[in-house]
């Protein structure tokens, strides 16, 4: 199929290799990067619900786990990071918001953690993300996400593991951080 089309339009360079290597096509195939959109929709940018779960901790410094809770995801990793980051920087909060399966940590404080593990409505996507000042991505694989192009609308920078094609997405720095998959510490020190 793929060397009867003329364009193959991806989400990132690093899709590209992997396709090339994946299915042994080099040279003619002709293959783009197209952004992946965001979903910064009218009405996920003018949303006016605020979520009551917000109210939690509020005026802490806040980290955002945003989108639909997945193992590749690396939630785990997450909390754990957070736990380490709680020592050291106890008056912040974690926002994990987004369907899926959670596994509540008994260790964290009711107050420093906020979950909203449910389908997020349009028209509470900017109150969550104004509740936040980083968005964070702990994925242990992944090609791209729709998600960082939604902190860029927000304007929020991101903290997100260095796999796929994110790194595409991350100017290092000035957009965000970048930290290898996995690892709790390097994630911990980044936020």
């Amino acid at each position: 199929i793929l060397r009867n089309c003329d364009a193959i339009h991806l989400h990132s360079t690093f899709q590209i290799h992997e396709l090339q290597q994946r299915y042994d096509i080099h040279g003619d195939m002709r293959a783009y990067v197209v952004s992946h959109g965001g979903g910064a929709t009218e009405k996920v940018l003018l949303g006016s619900e605020t979520p009551h779960e917000l109210e939690i901790g509020r005026g802490r410094f806040s980290f955002l786990f945003f989108g639909r809770i997945e193992p590749y995801k690396g939630v785990t990793v997450l909390l754990d990071a957070f736990e380490q980051l709680l020592k050291i920087q106890p008056d912040c909060r974690l926002i994990v918001a987004g369907d899926g399966h959670f596994d509540p940590r008994p260790s964290l404080p009711s107050a420093a953690v906020v979950v909203l593990n449910r389908f997020i409505k349009d028209s509470e996507v900017r109150a969550i993300f104004q509740a936040s000042q980083a968005i964070v991505l702990p994925y242990l694989s992944a090609t791209q996400s729709g998600v960082i192009p939604l902190a860029y609308s927000f304007s929020r920078p991101v903290i997100c593991s260095n796999v796929g094609g994110l790194p595409d997405m991350v100017a290092e720095g000035r957009t965000g951080l970048m930290v290898p998959a996995g690892q709790v510490g390097a994630l911990a020190q980044a936020m």
